[in-house]
């Protein structure tokens, strides 16, 4: 008909996905998620419920969907903690747990992701994956910094704060 009804498929991922799973099962602490897909996704279908990402205890990782096109990235969020020891930084998957991806389809789940003019997605898609208590350096690029404050090097008062910005998350 007017394609309103077909469905949408996963086709590939940054983890080798296929029908049977991910060839790819260890992952890093701040390992981005790319799937792709059969047809462009629609944006709106696509949650923490259309695509799942929980522990055996039901924790999700923390981080960010991203549609674009016919993909969909997983980015694990970054943060600082305070701990009695001092600043901490926590990264989306937490070490040495197991995940389990799950896309489920319309006869498995209420909601499901679709492509933009409904289509719903036709299987179930899941697989386990292992995060290895690692941080990968995905641009493999020693850190570099550029001074924010002050703008000048020359005629700076002794009192003036040094701000530095780097292109690297930085063990402080």
């Amino acid at each position: 008909g007017d394609g309103s009804l077909d469905g949408i498929c996963i086709s590939g991922c940054n983890l080798g996905c296929s029908v049977t799973g991910c060839s790819v099962n260890e992952i890093f602490q701040n390992q981005p998620i790319i799937l792709t897909f059969t047809q462009d996704v629609d944006p709106q279908s696509v949650t923490s419920e259309t695509v799942q990402i929980r522990t055996a205890q039901g924790r999700a990782p923390v981080g960010s969907f991203f549609v674009q096109g016919n993909s969909i990235t997983f980015v694990p969020e970054v943060r600082v903690i305070q701990t009695p020891t001092g600043p901490q930084l926590e990264f989306g998957f937490a070490p040495n747990e197991t995940y389990v991806l799950t896309i489920p389809n319309r006869d498995r789940a209420l909601k499901t992701i679709t492509t933009l003019k409904g289509g719903p997605m036709l299987e179930t898609f899941t697989c386990s994956l292992f995060s290895n208590g690692q941080i990968k350096d995905f641009d493999e690029r020693p850190p570099c910094a550029e001074m924010l404050i002050p703008k000048t090097n020359t005629g700076v008062s002794v009192n003036t704060s040094i701000v530095l910005e780097f292109t690297e998350l930085i063990n402080t």
